[in-house]
């Protein structure tokens, strides 16, 4: 996968911005295991169309309807605003926050802004395609790519729900004349409606016909360092922290030695 095929599934990119965000994607897909064609140009689907071509990584929202969400483990004054959404894929509440952050090694609730500027926006939507969707694991689903699937009754009844709105408001209903696939699934994982269908189905299929049968090979990726942003997590975190520390040792000893040589 490369910068310009990066463009070509979201046009709305300029290249220099699909340069600078493709490592932080590279680095998720690799970490969460999203390897095959169908997996990434899923989740790039997704991804791009809830950030609106990774444009927006922290919700424009305040938060404040999030406040006192018991459920989104939102139970301190201010943990709305707080804890509002971060990522591609949004991620809400304390407790949300809390277990990306323990998976990746990062101080998620302490620090949520991490999850909201690049590469821990895209770490965190990888956590909720993996972990976090109602739907259980997006990556599953992705596996058969635009293959035909069957709904269930209760999703069949929001398929034909949609599409009446549609049609009440005079839209197009084309892509809910097409059988369903397991990226409507996603999108229900995603969204909890169909809301955007249209849109998403666009950029799927798009990632689809430009990505190679092997999307992250030699594909560039960035190591998120989470000493240098402030996290808690992993053993990197000790070493670049303690290295000044060790350097001052070092030139202290090396002075004393050089004072008592002359």
């Amino acid at each position: 996968m490369t910068p310009a095929q990066l463009k070509q599934i979201l046009p709305q990119l300029s290249l220099s911005k699909a340069e600078a965000i493709l490592p932080a994607i590279v680095e998720a897909c690799r970490r969460w295991d999203i390897t095959t064609k169908n997996q990434v140009a899923a989740f790039i689907a997704q991804c791009g169309h809830e950030s609106a071509a990774f444009q927006f990584l922290t919700e424009i929202a305040s938060g404040t309807a999030y406040e006192g969400r018991a459920d989104l483990g939102n139970t301190q004054p201010g943990d709305g605003p707080k804890f509002r959404g971060h990522g591609a894929i949004q991620l809400t509440g304390r407790a949300n926050h809390r277990r990306a952050g323990q998976d990746l090694g990062l101080d998620l609730e302490n620090q949520p802004e991490l999850a909201g500027r690049m590469p821990g926006a895209m770490l965190v939507s990888g956590w909720y395609w993996r972990k976090g969707s109602s739907r259980g694991d997006l990556n599953e689903l992705a596996k058969n790519g635009p293959n035909p699937i069957q709904l269930g009754p209760n999703d069949t009844k929001r398929w034909t729900d949609k599409r009446a709105a549609l049609v009440r408001q005079g839209k197009n209903v084309s892509a809910f004349d097409r059988a369903p696939r397991g990226f409507d699934l996603i999108t229900l994982g995603v969204n909890g409606g169909f809301n955007g269908k249209p849109e998403r189905d666009e950029i799927y299929d798009r990632a689809l016909s430009v990505l190679p049968e092997n999307p992250l090979e030699g594909s560039p990726a960035t190591t998120f360092n989470t000493a240098s942003t402030g996290g808690s997590g992993g053993s990197g975190g000790t070493a670049s922290s303690s290295s000044p520390i060790i350097l001052l040792v070092l030139g202290v000893a090396a002075f004393m030695l050089w004072r008592k040589l002359k």
